[in-house]
């Protein structure tokens, strides 16, 4: 899992650049969007590598529910930061998205080529 924290980071910077670009709540939602969506999205995929390892049988059941967790993310955070209007103050919704969607599947992209490097035996780095 360390290059997927790597890249996680790497991601990060990427989004604070681009954020960094922007003025006020759009720069607010780009980030709240990138965090939202990685912290989620390392967590499924460190549920997915338990799976893998100790319930093998039950990995896709944890594939599903990971991705209706990042769903019901995203679903929430646009909804919250469109019609309430002090979030709406805070962060841009259309920001929100766009990095949420990046964030979520880059580190995803990261997760599954690092479960698959643990299933075929090689080393984390």
């Amino acid at each position: 899992m360390t290059r997927t924290l790597l890249g996680t980071l790497i991601g990060l910077t990427l989004a604070t650049i681009v954020a960094s670009r922007f003025e006020g709540t759009l720069r607010v939602g780009v980030l709240c969007g990138y965090l939202l969506s990685t912290s989620i999205a390392l967590l499924g995929i460190g549920w997915q590598k338990r799976a893998l390892r100790d319930f093998p049988e039950k990995v896709l059941l944890v594939m599903v529910v990971s991705f209706l967790v990042k769903l019901f993310a995203v679903l929430a955070g646009a909804l919250l930061l469109r019609y309430v209007d002090s979030l709406a103050s805070i962060a841009d919704w259309r920001g929100f998205l766009v990095a949420y969607a990046f964030g979520a599947t880059f580190t995803l992209l990261l997760g599954v080529l690092d479960n698959a490097r643990a299933l075929r035996g090689e080393s984390a780095l």
